[in-house]
């Protein structure tokens, strides 16, 4: 029967914690513009992504 606490709790606590884990729209946007700031629109100059 502990056992079954126990995982119980290691299930609780994950996803708890795994919460943090997912992405709003704000943080995707401000993360795309800040790649958008250092990398610009300017084509990679590998041929691995042509």
């Amino acid at each position: 029967m502990n056992s079954f606490y126990f995982l119980l709790l290691l299930m609780i606590l994950d996803c708890c914690l795994a919460e943090n884990e997912y992405y709003t729209y704000d943080r995707i946007d401000s993360t795309l513009h800040a790649w958008q700031d250092t990398f610009g629109y300017t084509p990679h100059s590998s041929n691995h992504y042509s």
